[in-house]
């Protein structure tokens, strides 16, 4: 049972949520490599004493923050696709409940 002091999810009782877990959790240490990332060149750049006079028309650069994103996002669709097929798929039900409710 989940409490309030609970900083993870409950233990899986299905493969269904276990999957969902591990996306979750890839998810996060994603976020939490670009979060690093971001702060790291933001501390770099500003305590920084050299002068970034050809940071601006560095073409290398602008395909590699356009990139980037594209990767992780294609990092992130592939196992979200998957999870979201084996969510759908009904194995072979024993009972089927029909519930109708009227505000």
């Amino acid at each position: 049972m989940a409490d309030w002091s609970q900083i993870r999810f409950e233990d899986a009782v299905c493969v269904n949520i276990l999957e969902l877990i591990y996306y979750h959790d890839l998810v996060m240490f994603i976020i939490l490599i670009v979060l690093t990332l971001v702060v790291g060149f933001i501390l770099f750049s500003s305590l920084s004493q050299f002068s970034c006079r050809l940071l601006g028309t560095s073409q290398k650069l602008e395909l590699g923050w356009t990139c980037f994103p594209i990767v992780l996002i294609a990092i992130l669709v592939a196992p979200s696709i998957h999870i979201l097929y084996i969510i759908e798929e009904v194995v072979g039900s024993y009972m089927t409940i029909k519930v109708i409710g009227h505000q």
